[in-house]
């Protein structure tokens, strides 16, 4: 009896109307939910009561597209079979798509009986009860019986086995991520000290800096050779700088998955500083060109961490110093608020120090 339930479909496009294409064909064959974006996929497959079977994912998506879905939803252990749909089934594409795991293709413009012979096909062979929930599962909130502590703890560890995996493939580390939480530290525990860190406590630190440590999260979704050129936005056309700048955003998005209460302060602040680490309180940062009133301390001093850490890498590929970062960061103006600039310079020993 089992084999006669229907299995439930996501439909992932941004388009309404191909949507509504995809569930007239479908009609009868299996139960349809749909998401408008990634996103909105992700969310519902991460969630603990997600009975999602199969995953049917448009490639072109505006902010995070179905290829940047398939990177997040491996390295978060999602287990849910995807056809892919794309109007390009390019050689490239489909090598690309046969890495993430993509079962099948579909192709735009949709043809009946074609989609209905492919996911016929497809349905036959997906496994009773298939509706695999998110191994990794970045949404928290699964063990009630669990601590506050073992809940942000869990997500934590969710976050730095995507980052580690991220890097592992690339046959890179995250040292530069280690220093700006190091940094990060240093700073926040400074701005206490002086009186000037409104509403956070000693207490407040551990998870600040560590929040500090996922800033660059979102930069899964960018191409290595621009991630990691020496000047990522002189990489490309105007489109190429755009999707840059979004990476910012598709982090905060990453981050906000998790909706257990247990985590929400994290979460909160994670998601600050992925969005506006790269802001400025002069208004000529990205990706929202925010000024002062909206750029908060946590975001400055992930922002300042993560500049020096940038910063110290170069002078020291040049021969300087930990030091001649330092220096040369205290001369900039109009990119981080006073009382921040002044917890750097009564700390340099400190910064010196966590440096790596």
């Amino acid at each position: 009896m089992a084999d006669d339930v229907k299995k439930k479909i996501l439909i992932v496009d941004d388009s309404d109307l191909d949507r509504e294409i995809l569930k007239v064909i479908l009609e009868g064959m299996c139960e349809i939910e749909e998401a408008t974006d990634a996103f909105e996929a992700l969310e519902n497959v991460c969630s603990p009561d997600s009975d999602i079977d199969g995953i049917m994912l448009d490639v072109q998506m505006p902010g995070l597209d179905g290829f940047g879905f398939l990177r997040i939803a491996r390295l978060l252990n999602i287990n849910i079979p995807i056809v892919l749909i794309t109007a390009e089934a390019t050689r490239e594409n489909v090598a690309k798509a046969a890495q993430s795991g993509v079962i099948s293709f579909i192709s735009k413009p949709f043809h009946r009986e074609s989609v209905q012979a492919r996911m016929n096909s497809v349905l036959k062979n997906m496994a009773p009860g298939a509706g695999a929930s998110a191994g990794g599962n970045a949404g928290g909130g699964g063990n009630s019986a669990a601590s506050d502590e073992d809940e942000l703890a869990d997500l934590v560890k969710t976050l730095e086995d995507i980052m580690k995996s991220y890097f592992k493939a690339r046959k890179m580390n995250d040292k530069r991520y280690k220093n700006v939480e190091a940094v990060a530290e240093v700073l926040f525990g400074e701005l206490i000290r002086k009186g000037k860190a409104e509403g956070i406590t000693e207490e407040d630190i551990p998870y600040l800096a560590k929040a500090a440590y996922f800033c660059d999260l979102g930069l899964m979704i960018i191409p290595d050779e621009q991630a990691y050129a020496e000047d990522p936005l002189k990489v490309g056309g105007w489109q190429e700088k755009m999707v840059y700048k979004n990476h910012t955003t598709v982090g905060a998005q990453i981050v906000s998955l998790s909706t257990s209460p247990a985590c929400s302060k994290f979460v909160e602040a994670c998601a600050d500083m992925c969005q506006n680490h790269h802001e400025r309180v002069d208004g000529k940062g990205y990706p929202r060109s925010i000024g002062p009133s909206d750029f908060s301390l946590n975001a400055q001093v992930c922002g300042m961490a993560y500049d020096l850490v940038v910063l110290v890498e170069k002078k020291q590929a040049e021969g300087g110093s930990v030091e001649d970062a330092i220096a040369e960061m205290e001369r900039t103006s109009g990119n981080y608020g006073l009382e921040v600039f002044d917890a750097l310079g009564s700390c340099h020993s400190r910064i010196v120090a966590a440096f790596r």
